[in-house]
């Protein structure tokens, strides 16, 4: 498109960004609450068979490259001290990116029943933040963690030696094809689900992986009703740069695609909270955008200048996206399922 040159080269202001993207969201709201009981209904039937008829996850390569064969210097700029590359909680308190994601790593492990002993496994690794912070707290519990980026599989392994860490194993795998013939008392996700075309198709993996009574925790973002894929790379900036293959589910619809799983537990969580995590990370890679660029004289093949102003749009679209109407429309949720 005609203004992506504008936007990579970081000459299109940035209140003008976000008063478009609040129009947009505002149009985009009034599309769906014009929609009525039966065609809302209709919308989620045929995301669900468009789901269901689909490959476990579609342009992986392309959804890899986009955010995770980036070098982890440049993450390491404007994410927290853990990596944490995900939306955080901000309980009442919290007053640093630092705090709220130690706590929520460590609100991870409550919810999810995590003990010290456990077998665990952890699908899409992000940067290492849960699974090294387990292996670290529970260091008699074995955690095998899969990730699709060579990377960030480096960058986890190289953590984990300096912290002579030794139950704690990671796997690079194209999530299509991994397969496990072990058993695990616990697995866990962080927002990997939302980049896969067949949710239902890995819960399915995930019960046979699971011992009995075990468990299954994941975080996810959604919408409270309307879901769509991002599939419009013609017209859609991010479907084309940043989330290519991803999906926004609705509430409701792990629920719906599985039986093998009991429900055990879920929170809803305000987008508000997403939206502060991602003020935090623009916030950081402002202040730290010249030290970005100096990363120019070793990894040269990096356009840092293109990066860093798509990170900044990224960030700032989804800021947006969380904090609409008081993070009542898009938000996060953890589910607990247990396999009985």
């Amino acid at each position: 498109m005609w203004y992506e040159t504008l936007i990579d080269r970081g000459l299109v202001p940035e209140i003008l960004i976000r008063k478009l993207l609040r129009l947009g969201l505002r149009k985009y709201s009034a599309r769906v609450r014009s929609l009525d009981c039966v065609a809302l209904s209709n919308v989620k039937r045929d995301f669900i068979l468009k789901s269901n008829l689909s490959p476990i996850a579609i342009d992986t390569d392309t959804a890899n490259e986009q955010h995770y064969e980036v070098p982890a210097h440049f993450f390491g700029k404007f994410l927290s001290n853990s990596m944490k590359y995900s939306g955080s909680v901000w309980d009442s308190g919290v007053t640093s990116l630092d705090i709220a994601d130690s706590r929520t790593l460590d609100l991870y492990i409550e919810r999810a029943d995590l003990k010290d002993g456990q077998n665990v496994l952890e699908l899409g690794s992000g940067w290492g933040s849960l699974c090294l912070h387990l292996a670290r707290k529970h260091p008699n519990s074995q955690i095998k963690s899969v990730t699709n980026s060579k990377t960030q599989k480096e960058f986890i392994d190289s953590q984990a030696k300096n912290l002579a860490l030794r139950n704690l194993v990671v796997l690079q795998s194209d999530i299509k094809y991994f397969q496990d013939s072990s058993k695990y008392d616990r697995i866990v996700s962080i927002e990997m689900f939302e980049h896969l075309r067949s949710p239902i198709k890995i819960l399915e993996k995930t019960f046979d992986w699971l011992c009995e009574d075990g468990k299954l925790f994941f975080q996810v973002f959604s919408h409270k009703e309307f879901p769509q894929y991002f599939d419009d790379k013609k017209n859609s900036w991010m479907a084309r740069n940043f989330f290519t293959g991803g999906m926004m589910p609705y509430d409701g619809f792990y629920e719906d695609i599985t039986d093998q799983l009991t429900l055990e537990n879920k929170w809803l969580i305000s987008g508000m909270n997403y939206h502060k995590t991602l003020e935090s990370w623009l916030y950081r890679l402002k202040n730290n955008q010249r030290e970005i660029l100096k990363m120019r004289e070793t990894y040269s093949e990096i356009d840092y200048v293109k990066s860093i102003n798509q990170f900044k749009i990224f960030i700032i679209f989804c800021s947006e996206l969380f904090k609409f109407n008081n993070g009542n429309d898009w938000q996060l949720i953890h589910y607990l399922f247990l396999k009985k």
